[in-house]
């Protein structure tokens, strides 16, 4: 049995209720989430994008296109492209976009987010989640100072799910940002409230 299966079945029970019927919402979760056996349950409810933060170590893949000119062949259709480490940047392709958006911390110190997305990007997948189906977009978030350095190492996003593109790549940023107000929710539950068992991904509801 799936590590994520309570999970997955309490996001069912969510989902489908009437608050959440035919509408946007977000689902924000840490880097244990980003496997393809939770997240390839959320990809089944359409009005769920799920943003996960990813490790530096992972590979995907671009998602394979076929040039039109060229015959097609028999066989098993090919669906995985190009390699993408996340860790070798001589495998990375140019960014679809590139948004860079300035912030002031709460001691006044000047920083920009570089907020780099690859489009149509694919994870492998197994015989019972078939990832090749559900592309996703891949955001890389780079924070510099005045001087342009690099002040944290950069943070990797998976967004996925078929309404994903109604989010810019700033509102996918934002939206995983709000994991950090809730970490100090969970800090004290596991100090305080002896929550030391759970690991709870983080919903946000979208207003259309």
């Amino acid at each position: 049995m799936s590590n994520y299966n309570q999970g997955n079945q309490q996001l069912k029970k969510i989902w489908q209720s009437s608050l959440f019927s035919d509408k946007l919402s977000v689902l924000v979760a840490d880097s244990d989430y980003s496997q393809k056996d939770f997240i390839g349950e959320q990809v089944k409810h359409e009005d769920v994008v799920t943003i996960t933060r990813v490790r530096s170590d992972r590979v995907f893949y671009r998602q394979f296109i076929r040039d039109p000119n060229q015959a097609k062949t028999s066989g098993h259709p090919r669906w995985y492209g190009d390699k993408f480490d996340l860790k070798d940047d001589q495998t990375w392709t140019e960014p679809d976009e590139v948004h860079h958006v300035p912030f002031t911390t709460k001691k006044g110190r000047q920083l920009t987010v570089t907020i780099s997305g690859w489009k149509q990007m694919l994870m492998r997948g197994t015989k019972n989640y078939k990832m090749n189906n559900h592309p996703f977009t891949l955001l890389q978030i780079v924070v510099r100072d005045q001087e342009r350095n690099s002040i944290w190492k950069p943070m990797w996003l998976i967004v996925i799910g078929s309404r994903r593109d109604e989010l810019s790549l700033v509102d996918c940023y934002q939206c995983y940002r709000q994991r950090y107000d809730m970490e100090h929710l969970f800090r004290f539950g596991k100090q305080r409230l002896l929550m030391t068992s759970y690991l709870t991904p983080d919903v946000h509801h979208e207003e259309n």
